[in-house]
C-alpha cells in the first residue's frame, strides 16, 4: 500500500479563504510556502508551510497582474507563471507577488502542464497534433517567447466546431498527460497509447516505457454520457458525428513526486465521474527516474488531490464533503 497522510488542509467550512469556483490549482516552492490559484475569485492566494494566510496577488481585470480568466499556475526560473484563457497571455510574476511581465502564447494554448527549474511547458491542442511548448528565460535576451518544444501527431485527435462549420470529432481522447520530473526532464504519456517517454528540455528522449494494460470495452451507456458532456460543453454534436472506438485507453494518468519518480495509472473504469476528485483506492506503478519499475500498489487518491509536488510533499485540492467547498491540502507521500 502506497499512501498519502494528511499534514495540512486550507480551507473549507467558514473559511474566509475558502475557494468557491472552478478547480483550484496548487504549487509550492522548496520553501513550503503554498501558491493557490483561485481561479474562480481571480487571484492567488500564498500561504505559508504551517498554512497561515500571507498574502493575496492580482484582483480581477484585464490589466497587467489582473486575472480574467486565469486557470494554471506553476514555478519556474524562481517566478510565478500564470496562463490567462481570455486574453492567451502568460503572466510572470515574483513568488513575492510583484508583477514582471507577460508572454504572448499559441492562441489553442489552454493550460501550463509542467514546469521545471529554467522553463514552463504550455499544452496546445490542434486539430491533427498536439504541440508542447517551452518559454524559458534562459533563450539569451529580449523577451521570451514561446516556443515548440514538441509535436505530437495524432491522427485520431479530436476537432470542433471552426468557422460555422461542424467538423467530425473523431475519439474520446483529447489531452496529452504530461508532468515535470526532476531538474530538466519531464514525462509525456498519450491517454490512447500504451507509452511514456522520458524527454529532456533540449528536446531529447532519455528513454521509452511501454506499457502492457488491456484497454476498456466502450459500453453504450459511456457513449452516451460522453456525448452529454459534449453537448453540455457547448459542442453541437450528435450520435453521428463521433466515430466512436470499440476501446477505451488504457492510461488514465501520470504524475511525478519530488524526487523525479513516475507514477503511472491505469483506467480501471470505462465511465470516468463528472467529478472525479473523490477519494478512492486506485492501482498505480512506480518507476524511477531511469524508467525501471519501484512498486507495483495501491493508492487512494483523487485525482484533483495531486497537482504537484516537492521532495516527498505531495500537493493538491478535494471537496469539503461538508460544505461542497473546495480544500487545499498537502500530504505526506509513503512508499511501501
Amino acid at each position: 500500500m502506497i499512501e498519502l497522510v494528511d499534514e495540512l488542509v486550507i480551507g473549507g467550512d467558514e473559511d474566509e479563504y475558502a475557494f468557491h469556483a472552478l478547480f483550484p490549482r496548487v504549487v509550492a516552492n522548496q520553501r513550503g510556502q503554498i501558491f493557490v490559484m483561485d481561479g474562480g475569485n481571480r487571484r492567488i492566494q500564498v500561504y505559508g508551510r504551517d498554512g497561515h494566510y500571507i498574502q493575496t496577488i492580482g484582483r480581477s481585470g484585464k490589466g497587467p497582474g489582473e486575472f480574467g480568466n486565469a486557470a494554471s499556475i506553476a514555478i519556474a526560473g524562481g517566478q510565478l507563471a500564470t496562463l490567462e484563457l481570455s486574453t492567451r497571455y502568460l503572466s510572470l510574476f515574483s513568488t513575492q507577488g510583484i508583477y514582471q511581465k507577460r508572454v504572448s502564447v499559441p492562441m489553442s494554448t489552454f493550460r501550463i502542464v509542467g514546469d521545471a527549474p529554467d522553463y514552463v511547458v504550455l499544452h496546445t491542442v490542434l486539430p491533427d497534433h498536439t504541440v508542447l511548448s517551452v518559454v524559458s528565460d534562459k533563450d539569451g535576451p529580449g523577451e521570451p517567447e514561446a516556443r515548440d518544444l514538441l509535436v505530437i501527431e495524432n491522427g485520431r485527435r479530436p476537432t470542433y466546431p471552426l468557422g460555422g462549420r461542424r467538423l467530425r470529432l473523431r475519439s474520446l481522447s483529447q489531452f496529452v498527460e504530461l508532468t515535470e520530473a526532476h531538474g530538466n526532464v519531464f514525462y509525456v504519456a498519450g491517454t490512447e497509447g500504451y507509452e511514456v517517454a522520458a524527454f529532456t528540455a533540449d528536446r531529447e528522449l532519455a528513454w521509452l516505457l511501454r506499457l502492457a494494460w488491456p484497454r476498456l470495452p466502450l459500453r453504450e451507456q459511456d457513449s452516451r454520457y460522453v456525448l452529454e458532456v459534449l453537448v453540455g460543453a457547448g459542442l453541437p454534436v450528435g450520435p453521428r458525428d463521433v466515430e466512436w472506438p470499440s476501446h477505451l485507453p488504457a492510461l488514465a494518468w501520470i504524475r511525478s513526486d519530488g524526487h523525479g519518480r513516475l507514477y503511472v495509472f491505469p483506467a480501471i473504469e470505462a465511465r470516468r465521474e463528472p467529478v472525479d476528485d473523490i477519494s478512492k483506492l486506485r492501482p498505480v506503478d512506480v518507476y524511477d527516474s531511469d524508467g525501471n519499475l519501484l512498486v507495483s500498489g495501491l493508492i487512494k487518491l483523487g485525482r484533483w488531490e495531486w497537482q504537484s509536488a516537492v521532495g516527498d510533499l505531495v500537493y493538491g485540492t478535494r471537496l469539503d464533503p461538508a460544505t461542497g467547498e473546495w480544500q487545499i491540502v498537502r500530504q505526506r507521500l509513503i512508499l511501501p
